[in-house]
């Protein structure tokens, strides 16, 4: 949640943000093989809070 609280103050600052969605469990790869959701939790709460779409 602290990580969802401080994005979500970054955008509202009108401030991107980078993720980098990758699952790093095994080592980083050349092709990615598996993402994490963090980056699609973020954007559905945003979207319901401040009815925003953010482009990813």
């Amino acid at each position: 949640m602290t990580t969802l609280k401080a994005s979500f103050e970054t955008l509202n600052n009108n401030l991107p943000i980078v993720i980098f969605p990758e699952d790093s469990t095994d080592g980083y790869f050349e092709v990615l093989k598996s993402l994490l959701p963090g980056f699609i939790h973020l954007s559905e709460r945003y979207y319901k809070r401040d009815n925003i779409d953010l482009p990813i």
